[in-house]
């Protein structure tokens, strides 16, 4: 490929797939290109698909009683809800993963495609059963309790099923991952990411499985963690003045950039070159039920990260916007909004920060 034409890809492969056909069209010399964009132009996105079954309690009580209130079942995991996020939002997305071969399973693959995320590479497996999320939020929407049973589905993730679909992950914009996975899988995905210059952007899930993500190998770009997360990796005080302590220094090290996502009391960015840490002020948010804000903001951060140059103004940009992004999912009992898209996201940056 010439020069010129890399300079054109360059340009062309951070742009949302509508634009990039919008001026490939504007420019019929380009059309050569178009197979090529279109073939690179996708985020993989490898992790758990779940049932989710989340209920909210009309009471702010915990003792152990039948509490009234309304119960909601819908398509989850962490992975799973990044992808459908991202499709939303005008990107193209390859889903990796597996499901029970039984009727949540399908249930959940078929809603995942209907909302335009590629899931050929979502494997419907015999012999176990479709993984589940159960949560209980008080009156409040602030999350009480929550057990996962998702170990049968993710450990069919292997490091072999990493490399067997290795020819797709490295010709990816970006690699997208949760701490599902075990730690050989998640190392496999790192090292051929590394090695093809492919960005990787990690959710720890939880504090236990946050573990598997303090002994990893090689580079991850993005790591998203909430305040447990967070502690469990590098303890309450990551930072001495503007300095990384001495003990979070042996993993942090491993990550470019840190999102430490607080609730309601907003996020704090870390770039871990630099040392330099920056926290934001969540905006209002009217709260239904608060599963899936994390992975919303985690797309919302995805969607602007791509079509940025990764510089700090750019970074705070991609926090704005995974913020306005997770206000989408706070306001609806699905893990999913429906209403979240480019031009609703973009509504909302400009109401909230403009």
């Amino acid at each position: 490929m010439t020069a010129p034409r890399n300079e054109l890809l360059h340009y062309l492969i951070p742009q949302p797939v509508y634009q990039q056909l919008l001026i490939i069209c504007k420019a019929p010399e380009l059309s050569c290109l178009v197979d090529y964009v279109i073939q690179k132009n996708y985020i993989a996105v490898i992790g758990g698909l779940n049932l989710d079954i989340k209920g909210v309690a009309d009471s702010g009580g915990t003792e152990a009683d039948s509490h009234q209130g309304r119960v909601r079942i819908s398509p989850g995991g962490v992975a799973r809800n990044i992808a459908q996020n991202l499709s939303q939002l005008g990107h193209r997305v390859m889903l990796f993963g597996f499901t029970g071969n039984d009727e949540p399973g399908s249930w959940i693959t078929k809603a995942t495609a209907d909302a335009g995320v590629d899931v050929s590479n979502v494997v419907s497996a015999d012999g176990v059963r479709t993984s589940a999320y159960v949560s209980v939020a008080g009156r409040t929407r602030e999350l009480i309790y929550a057990v996962n049973d998702t170990q049968e589905t993710a450990g069919l993730i292997t490091e072999g099923f990493i490399r067997k679909n290795c020819d797709k992950l490295k010709n990816a914009r970006m690699i997208v991952t949760d701490a599902n996975l075990n730690e050989d899988a998640l190392n496999a995905i790192i090292t051929i990411a590394n090695s093809n210059s492919v960005p990787v952007f990690a959710d720890a899930v939880s504090a236990v499985k946050a573990d598997r993500l303090s002994n990893l190998k090689g580079m991850t770009d993005l790591l998203s963690v909430n305040r447990a997360e967070f502690s469990r990796l590098f303890g309450d005080d990551m930072f001495t003045g503007e300095e990384i302590v001495s003990g979070a220094k042996k993993i942090a090290h491993k990550f470019g950039v840190i999102i430490r996502k607080k609730d309601k009391d907003g996020i704090d960015l870390i770039i871990t070159e630099s040392g330099k840490s920056e926290s934001f002020t969540a905006p209002d948010a009217e709260v239904a039920e608060p599963n899936g804000a994390g992975d919303a903001f985690n797309a919302g951060f995805i969607h602007s990260y791509l079509t940025g140059t990764h510089e700090e103004q750019d970074l705070r940009h991609a926090v704005r916007c995974g913020m306005c992004a997770s206000l989408f999912a706070l306001a609806t009992d699905d893990s999913v909004s429906s209403l979240l898209t480019s031009a609703s996201l973009n509504e909302s940056i400009r109401k909230h920060f403009q």
